[in-house]
Protein backbone atom coordinates (compact mmCIF):
# COMPACT_ATOMS: atom_id res chain seq x y z
CA UNK A 1 0.00 0.00 0.00
CA UNK A 2 0.96 3.69 -0.41
CA UNK A 3 0.03 6.85 1.02
CA UNK A 4 -1.87 9.12 -1.32
CA UNK A 5 -1.33 13.15 -0.12
CA UNK A 6 -4.03 15.55 0.88
CA UNK A 7 -3.77 17.05 -2.08
CA UNK A 8 -2.79 16.11 -5.74
CA UNK A 9 -3.37 16.11 -9.40
CA UNK A 10 -2.33 14.73 -12.95
CA UNK A 11 0.60 17.44 -12.51
CA UNK A 12 2.94 18.22 -10.53
CA UNK A 13 1.47 19.29 -7.19
CA UNK A 14 2.72 20.60 -3.85
CA UNK A 15 0.79 21.97 -0.69
CA UNK A 16 1.18 23.50 2.67
CA UNK A 17 -1.62 23.13 4.91
CA UNK A 18 -2.26 26.67 6.64
CA UNK A 19 -4.65 25.37 9.55
CA UNK A 20 -7.39 23.04 9.22
CA UNK A 21 -9.42 25.09 6.85
CA UNK A 22 -6.89 26.50 4.24
CA UNK A 23 -4.16 25.10 2.34
CA UNK A 24 -1.68 26.17 -0.10
CA UNK A 25 -1.60 24.49 -3.74
CA UNK A 26 1.16 24.94 -6.47
CA UNK A 27 0.26 22.96 -9.40
CA UNK A 28 3.09 22.85 -11.91
CA UNK A 29 3.13 22.44 -15.83
CA UNK A 30 -0.63 22.43 -16.78
CA UNK A 31 -1.07 22.41 -20.22
CA UNK A 32 -4.77 21.09 -20.39
CA UNK A 33 -7.28 20.77 -18.14
CA UNK A 34 -6.38 18.81 -15.06
CA UNK A 35 -8.07 17.43 -11.79
CA UNK A 36 -7.28 19.19 -8.26
CA UNK A 37 -7.91 15.82 -5.98
CA UNK A 38 -8.62 17.17 -2.29
CA UNK A 39 -8.57 13.85 0.55
CA UNK A 40 -11.12 15.56 2.49
CA UNK A 41 -14.51 14.18 3.34
CA UNK A 42 -16.68 15.90 0.32
CA UNK A 43 -18.31 19.02 1.24
CA UNK A 44 -19.92 21.56 -0.87
CA UNK A 45 -18.48 24.19 1.33
CA UNK A 46 -14.80 23.63 0.71
CA UNK A 47 -13.96 26.41 -2.37
CA UNK A 48 -11.22 27.12 -4.41
CA UNK A 49 -9.74 30.73 -4.74
CA UNK A 50 -6.56 32.10 -6.90
CA UNK A 51 -3.94 32.11 -4.12
CA UNK A 52 -4.07 34.80 -1.39
CA UNK A 53 -1.91 35.19 1.28
CA UNK A 54 -3.70 37.11 4.32
CA UNK A 55 -7.07 37.39 6.46
CA UNK A 56 -9.47 34.60 6.03
CA UNK A 57 -12.08 37.76 5.85
CA UNK A 58 -10.65 38.32 2.72
CA UNK A 59 -12.68 35.04 1.29
CA UNK A 60 -15.84 36.70 2.16
CA UNK A 61 -15.66 39.23 -0.39
CA UNK A 62 -13.76 36.68 -3.14
CA UNK A 63 -15.76 34.49 -5.65
CA UNK A 64 -14.47 30.90 -5.86
CA UNK A 65 -13.30 29.65 -8.77
CA UNK A 66 -14.35 26.43 -10.46
CA UNK A 67 -17.38 26.33 -8.70
CA UNK A 68 -19.19 24.16 -11.34
CA UNK A 69 -16.13 21.36 -11.64
CA UNK A 70 -16.32 20.68 -7.82
CA UNK A 71 -17.71 17.17 -7.46
CA UNK A 72 -16.90 13.83 -5.10
CA UNK A 73 -14.40 11.37 -6.07
CA UNK A 74 -13.58 8.38 -5.03
CA UNK A 75 -17.01 8.30 -3.20
CA UNK A 76 -15.28 10.66 -0.47
CA UNK A 77 -13.12 12.75 -1.74
CA UNK A 78 -13.17 16.68 -3.24
CA UNK A 79 -12.11 17.18 -7.16
CA UNK A 80 -11.92 20.22 -9.11
CA UNK A 81 -10.82 20.31 -13.09
CA UNK A 82 -8.30 23.27 -13.22
CA UNK A 83 -8.86 24.79 -16.86
CA UNK A 84 -5.44 26.58 -17.77
CA UNK A 85 -7.15 29.17 -20.15
CA UNK A 86 -9.68 30.24 -17.77
CA UNK A 87 -7.04 30.91 -15.47
CA UNK A 88 -5.10 32.69 -17.88
CA UNK A 89 -8.36 35.06 -18.76
CA UNK A 90 -9.65 35.44 -14.61
CA UNK A 91 -6.83 35.04 -12.70
CA UNK A 92 -4.49 38.19 -11.46
CA UNK A 93 -1.16 37.00 -13.18
CA UNK A 94 0.79 37.43 -9.56
CA UNK A 95 -1.13 34.02 -8.90
CA UNK A 96 0.00 32.11 -12.22
CA UNK A 97 3.08 31.77 -14.35
CA UNK A 98 3.51 31.02 -18.00
CA UNK A 99 6.51 28.78 -18.41
CA UNK A 100 8.54 28.82 -21.48
CA UNK A 101 7.17 25.76 -23.02
CA UNK A 102 3.61 27.39 -22.59
CA UNK A 103 2.48 25.39 -19.41
CA UNK A 104 1.25 27.13 -16.36
CA UNK A 105 2.24 27.14 -12.93
CA UNK A 106 -0.71 28.12 -10.99
CA UNK A 107 -1.07 28.94 -7.14
CA UNK A 108 -4.31 28.35 -5.37
CA UNK A 109 -6.32 28.12 -2.06
CA UNK A 110 -8.70 25.60 -0.69
CA UNK A 111 -10.80 27.00 2.31
CA UNK A 112 -13.51 26.10 4.02
CA UNK A 113 -16.01 28.80 3.37
CA UNK A 114 -18.08 28.69 6.48
CA UNK A 115 -14.12 29.76 8.62
CA UNK A 116 -14.77 33.00 6.76
CA UNK A 117 -17.85 33.86 9.26
CA UNK A 118 -16.16 32.65 12.41
CA UNK A 119 -14.83 36.30 13.40
CA UNK A 120 -17.18 38.26 12.24
CA UNK A 121 -19.80 35.95 14.32
CA UNK A 122 -17.25 36.17 17.27
CA UNK A 123 -17.46 40.09 17.11
CA UNK A 124 -21.59 39.81 16.55
CA UNK A 125 -21.39 38.41 19.73
CA UNK A 126 -18.88 40.14 21.46
CA UNK A 127 -20.97 43.51 20.88
CA UNK A 128 -24.08 41.63 22.14
CA UNK A 129 -22.81 40.48 25.19
CA UNK A 130 -21.30 43.98 26.04
CA UNK A 131 -24.68 46.05 25.04
CA UNK A 132 -26.31 43.28 27.52
CA UNK A 133 -23.56 43.98 30.34
CA UNK A 134 -23.85 47.53 29.95
CA UNK A 135 -27.83 47.78 30.07
CA UNK A 136 -27.74 45.74 32.97
CA UNK A 137 -25.20 47.61 34.85
CA UNK A 138 -27.14 50.66 33.96
CA UNK A 139 -30.42 49.48 35.00
CA UNK A 140 -28.30 48.18 38.60
CA UNK A 141 -27.43 51.37 38.69
CA UNK A 142 -30.57 53.20 38.23
CA UNK A 143 -32.05 50.41 40.41
CA UNK A 144 -30.13 51.32 43.29
CA UNK A 145 -30.16 54.91 42.64
CA UNK A 146 -33.71 55.11 43.03
CA UNK A 147 -33.80 53.17 45.91
CA UNK A 148 -31.62 55.13 48.08
CA UNK A 149 -33.19 58.41 47.37
CA UNK A 150 -36.90 56.17 48.65
CA UNK A 151 -35.01 56.08 51.77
Amino acid sequence: SYYLPRIYSENQTTFTRINPSQYAIKILGITTATKLIFNQPYNDLWKLFPFFAGSELHFLFEKPVFEKTHSQVYQYANEWTIDPAYVKSNFDKSTYEINPDGSLNVSLTIFYYPQASFYPGLAVTLITLLFCLSYLGIDHFRNKSDSDNEA
